[in-house]
């Protein structure tokens, strides 16, 4: 960006000082697409039968996913002196290995140990030194899970929650295959476990995990496997490592508080099936724009004054968003367009005919010149004195 564009870029934003400069969060299209009104609807509708007929109390809530964590993290942000172009870090490997870990949490704010599974046939003691108290381990050939290593977590629950047909737990997860399967399934029906699943693509803004306890862990672990690496020149970081370097990250962000604020901000406890409103889908909105095709007895006046039918994934009252409301959408066959990114092409549109007028009109006020006569100068003749002359 120019230096008038960026002049004309922060006068803009102090005329409007309620905008704010944001870096968007990627969102993949599944995830676009699934986070809607009725999928949330029908969680909550599900969430709600479930606890009408149970009626558990929030110990019994609980909350499982499984994330990732490799031996090589992006390294965090550090001081140096101004004017570098590069600034390097020094990192176990151009690649790590991958272990997966699994969070377990509960609506009370306590958090029952974590499952690591290793990238490995056999399992090792070795592989939980220094990890947290309780931590159990599991060795898959991936390092990913597996049905029968979900079935292996279920018991790992059950030991620390006591778990019984007279005392049931709901534990809710995503709808990933190994979750639902038949074993699992089994399971869960013979030791008292109710199982409810998140729709689709939607746990980045409906589990707890992934709102409120996975950010502020993930941040941690890159400042622990960073203090290693400074703290231990040329020695890698292997997967022996991985339990103790996180060990410290579980600890300070598995807090009451975080746990608490992301049950609450999911609506899930307190059950609140309003926690998300028209806004929260506002990034989403997909719209399908079918193109009317006239009969042949239609004049072409009729044929541009067609309506344009607009499928809408999400149910959202469009009276309530003063943005969207006043787009004139361009009927397209068989096209979804993007609401968020029509906006900001809109919007280039407008500042670049800005931008070339205002750059015309400063070229053509550097260019005026004023008339100076002198002795010299023929002054050009009036009209009067052109027609005497004819006559």
């Amino acid at each position: 960006m120019g230096s008038r564009e960026a002049r004309w870029m922060r006068c803009f934003m102090n005329r409007h000082p309620k905008l704010s400069y944001r870096k968007p969060e990627s969102i993949s299209i599944d995830r676009t697409s699934s986070f809607n009104l009725q999928n949330v609807k029908m969680f909550f509708d599900n969430y709600a039968h479930v606890q009408r007929k149970e009626k558990f109390f929030p110990d019994r809530i609980v909350n499982m996913d499984e994330t990732g964590i490799t031996t090589v993290l992006q390294a965090p942000k550090v001081i140096c002196k101004g004017g570098l172009k590069q600034v390097g870090q020094c990192v176990s490997a151009k690649r790590g290995t991958l272990v997966t870990f699994c969070g377990i949490i509960t609506a009370v704010g306590t958090a029952i140990p974590p499952v690591y599974i290793f990238p490995r046939v056999r399992m090792k003691d070795a592989y939980l030194f220094g990890a947290v108290p309780g931590a159990v381990a599991f060795a898959s050939k991936s390092g990913w899970m597996t049905s029968e290593i979900f079935v292996r977590v279920l018991e790992h629950i059950k030991k620390h929650k006591h778990i019984s047909c007279d005392n049931k737990l709901l534990l809710i997860v995503d709808n990933h295959g190994t979750h639902i399967s038949l074993n699992a399934i089994n399971y869960c029906r013979d030791n008292g476990i109710v199982m409810l699943s998140f729709p689709p693509h939607c746990t980045h803004r409906m589990q707890p995990l992934d709102i409120g306890v996975y950010g502020p862990f993930k941040n941690r672990c890159k400042s622990s496997f960073n203090d290693y690496i400074l703290g231990h020149p040329r020695k890698a970081i292997n997967i022996y490592n991985v339990a103790q370097l996180t060990a410290q990250p579980y600890l300070l962000s598995f807090t009451p508080l975080n746990i608490t604020k992301a049950f609450t901000k999911s609506g899930i406890w307190l059950i609140n099936s309003l926690a998300f409103n028209d806004s929260d889908f506002t990034g989403v909105l997909q719209y399908e724009v079918d193109t009317y095709e006239p009969t042949s007895s239609q004049s072409l006046e009729e044929t541009n004054t067609a309506t344009t039918s607009l499928h809408l994934n999400a149910s959202v009252d469009l009276s309530k968003i003063n943005i969207i409301s006043n787009l004139v959408m361009v009927p397209s066959k068989d096209k979804y367009i993007n609401v968020k990114e029509f906006i900001v092409g809109l919007l280039s549109l407008l500042l670049d005919n800005v931008l070339d007028k205002v750059t015309d009109a400063s070229t053509n006020l550097n260019k005026k010149t004023f008339f100076k006569p002198n002795r010299y100068t023929t002054l050009p003749k009036t009209y009067c004195e052109t027609q005497h002359e004819v006559s």
